[in-house]
C-alpha cells in the first residue's frame, strides 16, 4: 500500500548547447494521511485565476479525511512567488468516492477564460455498495474555490463513472467538452459519456462497449487536432476488448466535429492475447511538426521477445485517415 507519496516537481536549468538540459529538482510535496495515496493523479489544470501561471493538482484517492475512501484533491497556485505554498483549494470526497482518482485539467468547460479541473471519484462499492462514480467539475475563479463544484452522476451501482477524465473541445466552439469514462457499465462492458461544455454541461450522447468485459472507457484522453483543423479528437481505451484474441484489447480514435464522431473512425488491436491494449491513451501533442498531433496507446502486458509482460507503447501519428501502423 502507498502511505506516504511524494510528487516532485522538475525545472529546467539554463545548460550549453552542446550538453543536455539540467534537472532540477523544484519542491517536494507529500501526503500526511496513512494510506491515503497522494500523488494517485496528478494533472496540470492551466491559469484558473487568471494571474498568467497554470495551476497544477494532486489527487490522494484513498484519502480517509472525509471518510473510508473518501479521496481528496489538492490545488496548488502556480508562479514562483507561491512556490510551498500549502493548497489554494482542497476539496474532500465523501465516504466511498474514491475522491481524486482521476484528474484532468487543459481545458475551459465554459468559455470564461479561466481554466477548469475534472475530478473523478469512480466509487468503491466495498464501502457503498450502491456508487455508481461521480465527476466533479472545478471552476476557474478568484479566488480559486469562490465558485461552488458542479457534479455529473454515474448512471447505475458498479459503473465506476469517473475512473477517467479528459477534457476537448470536439465541436470547435472554445467550450472543452467533458468526457467520463465508465468501465464498470453494465457487466464491465463499460461506457463513456460526453458531456457539452458550459456552466451547466448536459451529455451530448454515450458511447458503448461491444461486449461484456470489455471495460470500455479505462481510459480516455483529447487527442488534440489530429486532422489539423478547428476540432479536437478523442481516444478511447478497452484494454479487456478480445475481438482479435482474449483480452488482447483495443483503442479507438473518435473525430470531433460540428456534430462530433459517435462511431470510431480508427481501432487498433493488441496483436496477442493479454497485451491489454488500451490501458492508457494519450495525445502527445505534434511530434514530427506536421502541424498535426499524435497519439499514444499504452499496452502494459506485451511481450517483448520471449520475455513476457514487459510491455510497450506505440507512436501513432495524426492524419487523414488515420495511419493502421504506429509510426
Amino acid at each position: 500500500m502507498i502511505r506516504h507519496a511524494a510528487l516532485l516537481l522538475i525545472g529546467l536549468a539554463a545548460a550549453s548547447p552542446a550538453a543536455a538540459l539540467d534537472l532540477t529538482l523544484l519542491h517536494t510535496y507529500d501526503g500526511q494521511v496513512l494510506d491515503g495515496e497522494y500523488g494517485f493523479a496528478c494533472a496540470v489544470i492551466g491559469d484558473m485565476d487568471g494571474d498568467g501561471f497554470a495551476e497544477f493538482a494532486i489527487g490522494a484517492n484513498a484519502d480517509s479525511t472525509g471518510g473510508r475512501s473518501a479521496g481528496r484533491v489538492f490545488i496548488f497556485r502556480g508562479g514562483d512567488s507561491h512556490l510551498g505554498d500549502p493548497p489554494a483549494w482542497v476539496i474532500t470526497g465523501l465516504p466511498g468516492d474514491l475522491l481524486g482518482f482521476a484528474l484532468a485539467g487543459g481545458g475551459d468547460i465554459d468559455a470564461d477564460g479561466r481554466a477548469d479541473l475534472l475530478i473523478g471519484a469512480p466509487g468503491n462499492t466495498d464501502v457503498v455498495p450502491g456508487a455508481a462514480g461521480r465527476v466533479l467539475i472545478a471552476y476557474g475563479a478568484n479566488p480559486i474555490g469562490s465558485r461552488p463544484l458542479a457534479s455529473l452522476p454515474g448512471d447505475g451501482p458498479g459503473d465506476r463513472f469517473g475512473t477517467s477524465v479528459a477534457l476537448a473541445d470536439l465541436d470547435g466552439d472554445g467550450r472543452s467538452e467533458i468526457i467520463a469514462g465508465a468501465p464498470g457499465y453494465r457487466f464491465d462492458s463499460g461506457a463513456v459519456r460526453v458531456s457539452h461544455g458550459g456552466a451547466a454541461p448536459v451529455t451530448l450522447f454515450t458511447l458503448h462497449a461491444r461486449g461484456d468485459g470489455d471495460e470500455f472507457g479505462t481510459a480516455v484522453a483529447g487527442a488534440g487536432r489530429t486532422r489539423r483543423g478547428p476540432y479536437s479528437d478523442f481516444l478511447v481505451g478497452a484494454p479487456y476488448n478480445s475481438d482479435a484474441t482474449t483480452w488482447a484489447g483495443r483503442a479507438y480514435l473518435y473525430f470531433g466535429g460540428a456534430t462530433p464522431d459517435t462511431l470510431p473512425d480508427r481501432e487498433w488491436a493488441g496483436p496477442a492475447p493479454g497485451d491489454l491494449l488500451g490501458t492508457s491513451v494519450a495525445g502527445a501533442g505534434d511530434v514530427n511538426g506536421d502541424g498535426r498531433a499524435d497519439m499514444l496507446v499504452g499496452i502494459p502486458g506485451a511481450n517483448n521477445g520471449p520475455t513476457l509482460d514487459t510491455g510497450r507503447a506505440q507512436l501513432y501519428l495524426g492524419a487523414l485517415p488515420p495511419p493502421l501502423m504506429p509510426a
